[in-house]
């Protein structure tokens, strides 16, 4: 109940590699700190097109849309505490703030990740900062 079986079985398969020294095959993952890069003072410019703004617009709608969405399926799911939605959308809207400032991807929430965390049998919402490390 602690932890997810999944992670589990993870755990035992990479300790069994190790210990039996097999050959694994890796993936080395380099540069991804520079792939994330704040946007310049010219490209500010940009955000006052009218594209610009509808686009904005547009992604922001869908992705509200996603994570309520998303929040309601997940509410339907458990017994536990409900989604607070107001309290979703404002830190949606800070960690997409985050993301813009750092030139990375917009953020939503996925109920695939969600329904994973309800049947693993999370209680909290500290679900989903683990599940995104591991």
């Amino acid at each position: 109940r602690i932890v997810p079986g999944a992670l589990v079985g993870v755990a035992a398969a990479t300790a069994a590699a190790v210990m039996l020294r097999l050959p694994v095959e890796k993936v080395r993952v380099t540069g991804v700190l520079a792939a994330v890069s704040p946007p310049g003072w010219g490209d500010f410019e940009v955000l006052a097109s009218v594209g610009a703004a509808g686009t904005v617009i547009a992604l922001a709608l869908i992705a509200s849309a996603e994570t309520l969405f998303s929040a309601a399926a997940v509410d339907r799911m458990h017994d536990g505490p409900r989604t607070e939605y107001d309290k979703e959308l404002m830190a949606q809207g800070v960690g997409n703030s985050v993301c813009g400032l750092l030139g990375a991807l917009p953020m939503t929430a996925v109920i695939v990740r969600s329904a994973a965390n309800v049947e693993a049998g999370a209680r909290t919402r500290a679900s989903r900062v683990l599940h995104g490390g591991w």
